[in-house]
């Protein structure tokens, strides 16, 4: 029923013609859109200025800020103005708005891979710095638009908008990780990463899901300003509340559970060599004299793997016996060499960014062809029509495009079943491993120096450090500028090298005997979190269906 407002009668009778008003027979929602001053869009808080600041305060509550309540409040405030739009077009802007705020500044670093070569790509900075993020929020921007379609479909439509809102935002995160290859970068999940007890869900329902349960607790204390009856409003405010409660007694109990492990001595070396001039004959010898120090290094206990970086040599290993030579004579007896490496095809003469593995005899015992590759950095979609029509290379373009591999493998080194991951493969939930059989360690080779020392780097160890929540398996990260880190099976950094420095990490890492890893959905979390959903929709559609919580 409208609200009516209630104004004196003229004393005379309104002429026939006359522009007075009767304020009396006026909706006081005809008076808001009559007057800027009650327009919901007019006042600051409700401007889109304050949605493109919420969405970039949510960064802060990622790494490495880590303001984790700062998560909640911002989701909540995009939630509150979704309920409140009148049109899916007001719905979307202001989906949009809070998407631009949380990708501009969450991805401003990716401008810093530009200033490598500046004069050459100087022109894309614009590109950069807005386009990459607008294509980001473009996700969000149409989730918000079907979830207002949807809400309209039910009596209570605000209520709707808010119980519908986890499903919407679960499946434009998803979206934005799998289409065109994806870039499910800076998941709303990851805000639990320095929470290590919650951030331990992620083992069964994975970062996703993580997510997912961040926007159903915001959205079950917004839904209990919208219902009358009591006992369901007290229901509603108890589950947020109840869901971190879960959580940290889940993770808890997780991190203190015992599995079979052996210790694996590991050395990270971080060599902090700079991109420019790298395959420049002369820098080439020198950045693999540095290799060869450093991993000469004395150690305490002799390493068994030795770990360089992404791209670490700058020779194609398998062309160059001198160099095979070299590195036997560094590497202990029995122990092996990961290392980040272009590698190019005998057959095809294909050129791949690998992780190829020498043993101390200075052979090749295999490889691993990246699969996951960096659009417009390690191959160019489209490439005929953009080198034909705008005559533009790849940023990172080597010798034409890179190859792909087949995927995720498992690789028998020294011993130990590892799971090769190069640079950003690593953010990719449950695409990180080969089931059979399944790895005891997870090996990420990355060159975060194109990004300078943003918060890029720590998102990027963030992403790799969810991945061994979810697999339960601990990960080795070798960087080239850094960050360097030794991370336990619960995502828990033991040991690293900080952004910007050159040095070595000794450090033993346990890894599992058995499969009988602390529980974990194993790469299966979409099995879990797809049961979570179904009880929340099975929840959702009984209490919009029940009138005594119509407001």
């Amino acid at each position: 029923m409208q609200e009516q407002i209630d104004h004196p009668k003229s004393s005379s009778p309104r002429k026939r013609g006359s522009r007075e008003h009767n304020f009396s027979q006026i909706s006081f929602s005809k008076l808001r859109a009559m007057d800027p001053r009650f327009r919901g869009d007019d006042g600051f808080l409700n401007s889109n200025l304050f949605t493109f600041l919420a969405g970039a305060l949510a960064v802060l509550a990622l790494p490495p800020i880590n303001v984790l309540p700062l998560m909640f409040l911002s989701i909540g405030w995009l939630i509150h103005q979704l309920a409140n739009a009148t049109t899916w077009k007001q719905a979307a802007t202001r989906g949009w708005w809070f998407g631009l705020g949380y990708f501009v500044v969450g991805l401003y670093w990716v401008s810093f891979a530009l200033f490598v070569d500046w004069p050459k790509f100087a022109w894309l900075l614009p590109f950069s710095i807005f386009g990459l993020p607008i294509l980001m929020t473009i996700y969000v921007a149409a989730m918000c638009a079907l979830l207002f379609w949807l809400a309209r479909k039910f009596s209570n439509p605000k209520l709707a908008t808010i119980l519908f809102f986890p499903f919407f935002w679960l499946a434009g995160e998803w979206l934005r990780g799998t289409v065109f290859t994806g870039f499910p970068w800076n998941l709303i999940g990851e805000s639990f990463t320095e929470w290590n007890w919650l951030f331990q869900g992620a083992a069964i329902v994975g970062v996703y899901g993580l997510g997912f349960l961040i926007t159903l607790a915001c959205a079950m204390w917004l839904a209990s300003y919208q219902i009358n009856s009591p006992f369901w409003k007290f229901a509603c405010r108890a589950k947020p509340i109840g869901i971190l409660i879960v959580l940290a007694a889940f993770g808890f109990w997780r991190v203190h559970q015992i599995a079979p492990t052996r210790p694996l001595q590991v050395r990270i070396v971080q060599p902090n060599t700079s991109e420019e001039g790298r395959w420049d004959f002369a820098r080439r010898v020198n950045i693999m004299n540095t290799l060869l120090r450093m991993t000469d290094e004395p150690a305490t206990i002799a390493p068994q793997l030795v770990v360089w970086p992404e791209a670490a040599t700058p020779f194609i290993i398998a062309q160059e016996p001198n160099v095979r030579s070299a590195i036997a004579r560094v590497l202990p007896p029995g122990a092996m060499l990961a290392t980040g490496s272009i590698r190019r095809d005998a057959a095809t003469r294909q050129i791949f960014n690998s992780m190829e593995f020498v043993n101390a005899r200075g052979e090749i015992t295999g490889h691993y062809d990246k699969s996951h590759l960096v659009p417009f950095g390690e191959y160019m979609p489209l490439a005929k029509y953009w080198t034909k029509y705008l005559h533009i290379k790849a940023v990172a373009e080597f010798f034409g495009d890179m190859g792909s591999g087949s995927g995720p493998e498992t690789q028998t080194v020294g011993g130990v079943r590892i799971s090769p991951l190069i640079c950003y493969e690593a953010i990719f939930a449950g695409e990180v491993i080969a089931q059979n059989p399944r790895p005891q360690l997870l090996v990420n080779v990355t060159e975060d120096g194109w990004y300078g020392n943003t918060i890029g780097p720590h998102q990027h160890l963030a992403q790799a450090r969810a991945r061994a929540v979810e697999e339960g398996i601990p990960l080795v990260r070798a960087a080239n500028t850094g960050i360097s880190a030794l991370v336990d099976r619960f995502g828990r950094v033991e040991k690293s090298l900080p952004y910007g420095t050159q040095g070595v990490l000794d450090g033993e890492i346990q890894i599992p005997v058995t499969d009988n890893t602390p529980p974990s959905a194993g790469g299966h979390f979409w099995i879990y979190l797809g049961i979570l959903m179904a009880v929340h929709l099975v929840f959702t559609l009984w209490l919009l269906n029940r009138a005594k919580v119509k407001t």
